[in-house]
């Protein structure tokens, strides 16, 4: 027994340490890091699908933008861009080079889109017709693919990639937000990464051969971009809008009526593997306690296991003391520290959510603000070229709502 007592001693600190070591590597690589991948892949799929709704619902709103002006009234050339100025839009109304862009055909209710690039800057032209009071009107307007991105799409979304690109179907790319010195012009000719190539595919790392799958469906694979190595994320993004073909018909790669893009976010394989193998403050103070607790039990095992006519001899119990003591200071911060985080990220959550609500709150009542000053300019417009019909009212009353009331406007 006093020997067995001895061997105890001798390997209780070494094979506790060990086993939590193992422990804590077997569920690191484990459990930790196949979950890891699982949520980072998950989130960018998440962003890149938030960021093509926004881009989608800002390009179809345009079709209610243009409703909106024709049911006011508004002509097109410097009428259009004032209508466009007034609500403080990016976006060029009747520009010269519609006419050599758009065909006839291209003008529709709902407008018709097309991307085309004009000394090197990415435009969507939009091309729109409709019988508004047995005239026809006609409008066609572009903006700054750049711009209409920025304007939609928040820089702390765009920063979670270190490449985004929004492409054409067949790869062209029209936008590209970097913040590395790479530049692509053609997704679809990326060389692939070597262990996204299967056998089949050695002889054509090109991603032509994968491209029409990845710009149908979500998709993951590996690139290569200016020598370094990139998760491609890819999202289709499919406008509500119908595509305009223009005038070169070559141009036109997808013949479908809806218009097709591609949203792709690039992350840099080396700060991928960085951010995945980081590991929780939290779960490190854990360790550090489990290792604490196994040193803490050392020398009191050591007095359990003494047979009864060892002696107890003071330097013992000395240090039996000091090192309970300084592990139970020690793992008392360590609670401490991990309750502090936990309450200081509730509490970092709570402020966040206010402010969030707060400046939702502002931009709602200063967008309600601008629309009710807007559609008292386009009433004044509109009353300055056609005489009022009821003149009992102080103002003529606007079109119909749609759920057969009319809608006036007042101070």
């Amino acid at each position: 027994m006093p020997k067995f007592a001895a061997y105890i001693r001798l390997l209780f600190l070494p094979v506790s340490i060990g086993l939590i070591a193992l422990l804590a590597a077997g569920w690191y690589n484990f459990i930790w890091l196949p979950a890891q991948l699982h949520d980072l892949d998950a989130r960018n799929f998440r962003l890149l699908k938030t960021m093509g709704e926004q881009i989608k619902a800002s390009v179809d709103n345009f079709d209610k933008m243009l409703d909106n002006a024709a049911a006011f009234g508004v002509k097109g050339g410097d009428g259009l861009r004032a209508f466009f100025k007034d609500l403080n839009l990016d976006m060029e109304g009747s520009p010269a080079e519609a006419k050599s862009v758009l065909a006839a055909a291209d003008y529709d209710d709902p407008p018709r889109v097309m991307i085309r690039s004009d000394e090197g800057t990415h435009f969507l032209y939009l091309g729109y017709s409709k019988a508004q009071n047995r005239t026809q009107v006609r409008y066609d307007a572009r903006m700054d693919v750049s711009k209409l991105i920025s304007r939609v799409v928040s820089a702390a979304q765009q920063s979670a990639f270190d490449l985004l690109l929004l492409t054409e179907t067949d790869g062209t790319v029209v936008y590209q937000h970097a913040d590395s010195a790479a530049d692509v012009s053609h997704v679809d000719l990326l060389e692939e990464s070597a262990n996204s190539v299967s056998s089949k595919d050695k002889e054509t790392p090109s991603l032509s051969t994968k491209w029409k799958s990845l710009r149908s469906t979500s998709g993951l694979t590996e690139v290569i971009v200016g020598g370094a190595t990139y998760r491609l994320y890819t999202q289709p993004v499919q406008l509500s809008l119908p595509a305009a073909h223009g005038n070169d018909k070559a141009a036109s790669v997808d013949d479908s009526n809806s218009t097709h893009l591609v949203l792709c976010g690039l992350v840099r394989s080396e700060h991928f593997r960085e951010e995945m193998h980081s590991m929780s403050y939290a779960y490190t103070l854990w360790l550090t306690a489990a290792v604490l607790l196994a040193l803490a039990l050392y020398p009191l095992l050591k007095i359990y296991l003494a047979g009864r006519t060892a002696r107890l001899r003071r330097n013992d119990i000395i240090v039996a003391t000091v090192f309970v003591s300084m592990t139970t200071a020690i793992l008392t911060l360590v609670f401490v520290d991990l309750y502090y985080w936990e309450r200081k990220s509730v509490i970092e959550s709570e402020t966040q959510m206010r402010t969030i609500a707060q400046a939702i709150d502002q931009n709602l009542g200063k967008e309600s603000d601008l629309i009710g000053q807007q559609l008292h300019l386009l009433d004044k417009a509109r009353r300055a070229e056609e005489p009022l019909q009821n003149t009992g009212s102080e103002y003529a009353p606007l079109p119909s709502s749609g759920n057969g009331r009319k809608v006036s406007i007042r101070n």
